[in-house]
């Protein structure tokens, strides 16, 4: 499993703030094949740390970036962006703790119930292995 690959950076742009949405601020992008696109900031700080945090898991970079294409779309299509900000803080506030499939679950319904403190309607999976172990390759 690509632990590493989870710690993602949801970092402010100029005066815009921090995103609001998974689609917000897009970004010039190089992708570690070296092709460049326009992609929203959340995307590309994923994309990127994906990509730092795996150089050679797959035989080449190109099925690298396809991998963390694939996973940062599952993202998008089964955790709402609040949980998946709050995920995100729970890994940067616990990043040594999170060494396993465990502890990654453990730091994800930690966030969950965070946000469904909230707001109880927030619907989403309910292991975040669903979304990161189906297969991307």
């Amino acid at each position: 499993m690509l632990l590493a690959a989870l710690v993602i950076v949801l970092t402010a742009c100029g005066s815009s703030g921090a995103p609001a949405a998974y689609d917000q601020q897009p970004v010039e992008f190089e992708s570690i094949t070296g092709d460049t696109e326009e992609i929203p900031l959340v995307e590309a700080n994923y994309r990127e740390a994906c990509e730092r945090a795996n150089p050679g898991e797959f035989d080449d970079d190109g099925r690298t970036a396809e991998y963390c294409l694939c996973t940062f779309d599952k993202y998008v299509e089964m955790v709402p962006f609040e949980v998946f900000q709050a995920f995100n803080d729970e890994i940067a506030n616990n990043v040594d703790d999170i060494t396993s499939g465990q502890a990654l679950q453990r730091a994800y319904r930690n966030a969950v119930d965070k946000v469904q403190e909230e707001d109880p309607g927030v619907e989403t999976v309910a292991n975040i292995l669903d979304v990161i172990e189906i297969p991307c390759t």
